[in-house]
C-alpha cells in the first residue's frame, strides 16, 4: 500500500528488490519556496532530472493551475545539462576535533578517496565521512585552537555530474562565551503582521546581543505560556541581531540574519509573556 506522506516533511526511498536504493530524498515545506502554496493543494515537482546534484532548487511548487501534474511532464520541466561546478557553502566546527563542510550540491561518491583536503595552520585530517551527499565531516588529528583563523583547501572537488573544481575558504574557530542575564534581549516583536506594510506577512521575534561576548544560541528556547521552540547552533556576535520565525516563513526574510524553527510560539496580538531561556534553562 502507498505510505501516508506527512505534510511538513518525510523521507521517500525507492528501493530495488535486491536492496539497492534507486532514489531517496527527504522533502520539507521549504521545497515549495512559495508561502502561498505550502499550506496544501499544490504538489512538489522535480524541476530538472539532469541537475539532481543540486542541494537547493531541485524541486519546487507546481505552477500548473490544477495544483500538480500527475501522469504528465512537470510544469517546471527542463532538461538543461548540469554544467555548474560545485562550491563550498560553509565550514562549521562541530567541536575542537571535527569540522563539517557543506557544499551547494551533491558530491561524487568518490570524493572521499580522490580529494586532497588541506587545513592550515597545519592540522592533519584523519577520517572523512559523508553526512548526506552534500556534506563532509572531517575528523582532525589535533585540536583546533580558540580564536584562530584557518584556511581549508580542497582539490579536486567533484559533483555527482562529474563537474570538478578546486576551492579555498577561511573560517575562525571560536569557543563561545557563557551568556549572562540580559546579554541577549528580545529586541523586536511582530505579533500582528496584518495588514502588512513593507515587511513579510509573518510573525517574528528579533534577538539582540548587547554584550561584548560571543554567544551560541544552541539549545536556547523561546517560550510563551503554551509552547517552546528550541534554537539551533547559531553564533550571535556582539552588537548583532537575528530574527526568529517559523520554519515555513524563513524564506520571506532572505538577505537578513534569520533562524527558522519548528513550534514557533503563536504570538498573541493583545499581549502575552515571552521568555528566552539559555541552554541551562536560565531566563
Amino acid at each position: 500500500s502507498l505510505p501516508s506522506l506527512n505534510n511538513t516533511s518525510d523521507q521517500i526511498i525507492i528501493q530495488h528488490k535486491s536492496g539497492v536504493t534507486v532514489h531517496a530524498f527527504t522533502y520539507s515545506l521549504t521545497w515549495y519556496n512559495d508561502a502561498n502554496k505550502d499550506d496544501g493543494g499544490w504538489s512538489i515537482e522535480l524541476v530538472n532530472p539532469k541537475q539532481i546534484c543540486k542541494s537547493i532548487g531541485v524541486y519546487a511548487a507546481s505552477n500548473h493551475p490544477n495544483g500538480g501534474t500527475p501522469g504528465q511532464a512537470n510544469s517546471n520541466w527542463s532538461k538543461t545539462p548540469d554544467t555548474q561546478k560545485p562550491g563550498l557553502v560553509s565550514v562549521i566546527p562541530l567541536d575542537e576535533f571535527s569540522i563539517q563542510l557543506v557544499f551547494n550540491e551533491n558530491l561524487s561518491s568518490t570524493t572521499i578517496n580522490n580529494t586532497n583536503i588541506i587545513l592550515n595552520p597545519n592540522i592533519g585530517i584523519g577520517l572523512k565521512q559523508f553526512n548526506g551527499r552534500d556534506t563532509l565531516v572531517l575528523q582532525l588529528l589535533s585540536a583546533l585552537q580558540n580564536k584562530t583563523n584557518y584556511t581549508v583547501q580542497i582539490n579536486p572537488l567533484t559533483d555527482c555530474s562529474g563537474n570538478d573544481t578546486s576551492v579555498q575558504t577561511n573560517f575562525t574557530y571560536i569557543i563561545p562565551d557563557e551568556a549572562q542575564q540580559f546579554d541577549v534581549l528580545i529586541h523586536e516583536i511582530m505579533a500582528d503582521p496584518e495588514p502588512a506594510q513593507r515587511l513579510p506577512n509573518a510573525e517574528y521575534v528579533e534577538l539582540y546581543n548587547r554584550s561584548s561576548n560571543i554567544i551560541s544560541l544552541k539549545n536556547w528556547e523561546l517560550a510563551d505560556a503554551t509552547s517552546r521552540c528550541i534554537l539551533p547552533d547559531y553564533i550571535l556576535a556582539p552588537d548583532s541581531f537575528v530574527i526568529i520565525t517559523a520554519s515555513n516563513q524563513r524564506n520571506r526574510f532572505n538577505g537578513l540574519s534569520v533562524i527558522g524553527v519548528s513550534n514557533f510560539p503563536s504570538l498573541g496580538n493583545d499581549g502575552e509573556a515571552l521568555t528566552l531561556f539559555n541552554a541551562m534553562d536560565i531566563s
